[in-house]
């Protein structure tokens, strides 16, 4: 078995399994974002499914397939999931090429105006308009909507030969086309490119736009090689997260110096700050009479002890300043804030 047939095997099965989902009313195993690509997915399965049977000359299974595909996007639409009006404009395309095989001429027209009023220049609905006017013996109505699409693709050779069909039956004279010199290949531009090689008679194939905006939103998210869900007997519940506070733990303070190189002793007492405690009187008044001469160079070294609020971790921090005037020395604290000691040397 060929690689193409095997993908088409496993294709048809998730066509399958999607439908067979949606059918049912179980909740999505997954998130949002995962649910619309699992539906957008299943469109575009149904796309290229009725484009295989296309090719193989099958309109009714074709036709069976863009129709799924159609209703699945309006299902989509109830469920607050945006299909494209370009995915849509393609659906009804190539669904207007299957009625067009099968000779129904109003169908064909019915579903003309629906894309035409999503994209007034869609040159394949107009060709497929005034290839069913003309069967219906609408002349008038049929040339007017091949030019228009003649000024989209002046080259086509069906529509060179619908358009002077049509003038013929209507007496007009018909004149040969100017055809330009082709630029070089460097200056073609990727959208001249591909409408130059296209028919007005091809359907609708190429969704290489949304596939990538699929791949963008899926490289996000876990996907297997089936999208159709595999639902579990029971959905383990999301693990709850909850604010843990760290327990508070007491760090040890190394002995401090002044910046001139003499050591002085903090009182145990003072080194004891139990939560809420505050540095202030007798506790104070001895730590700053443990400090040596006070006129051995004028520095202040800060010490600043205590908890950090929320997250209990004690910490200690030194720093030694110059100091060139006056200063005040806060002697309480408000609830979360950091104690200090401030140490005049």
């Amino acid at each position: 078995m060929s690689s193409v047939s095997v993908d088409r095997s496993i294709r048809l099965q998730d066509i399958k399994k999607g439908l067979q989902f949606i059918q049912s009313t179980l909740p999505y195993p997954g998130s949002q974002e995962q649910y619309e690509i699992f539906i957008r997915e299943l469109v575009k399965n149904l796309f290229n499914e009725g484009n295989d049977a296309y090719r193989e000359g099958d309109w009714e299974g074709s036709l069976n397939h863009y129709s799924e595909a159609l209703n699945i996007a309006d299902y989509a639409n109830s469920e607050g999931i945006h299909i494209s009006d370009e995915i849509l404009e393609k659906l009804h395309v190539n669904r207007i090429a299957c009625y067009s095989k099968k000779g129904s001429h109003d169908r064909v027209l019915e579903e003309c105006g629906i894309v035409l009023k999503l994209n007034e220049n869609n040159f394949r609905a107009l060709y497929r308009r005034s290839k069913a006017l003309k069967e219906l013996g609408r002349y008038k109505e049929a040339y007017d909507a091949v030019a228009k699409c003649s000024l989209a693709v002046p080259q086509d050779e069906n529509v060179i030969k619908l358009t002077q069909e049509l003038a013929q039956k209507l007496g007009l004279k018909i004149r040969k086309a100017y055809v330009r010199a082709k630029p070089s290949p460097n200056a073609v531009s990727g959208e001249v490119a591909k409408s130059s090689n296209s028919s007005v008679e091809d359907i609708e194939s190429d969704f290489s736009s949304w596939a990538e905006k699929i791949l963008s939103s899926s490289s996000t998210s876990s996907s297997s090689s089936s999208f159709a869900p595999e639902l579990p007997s029971d959905l383990p519940p999301l693990a709850a997260v909850s604010r843990m506070a760290l327990p508070a733990e007491k760090t040890a303070c190394s002995a401090p110096s002044l910046a001139n190189g003499g050591p002085f002793s903090i009182p145990d007492g003072c080194l004891d700050c139990e939560d809420g405690d505050d540095i202030i009187g007798d506790e104070l008044d001895e730590l700053l009479d443990s400090v040596s001469d006070p006129g051995d160079g004028g520095m202040v070294s800060a010490l600043a002890l205590g908890n950090v609020a929320g997250g209990g971790a004690a910490f200690s921090s030194r720093a030694s300043h110059k100091l060139s005037g006056p200063f005040s020395v806060p002697l309480s604290f408000g609830e979360g804030e950091v104690r200090a000691a401030v140490v005049i040397s």
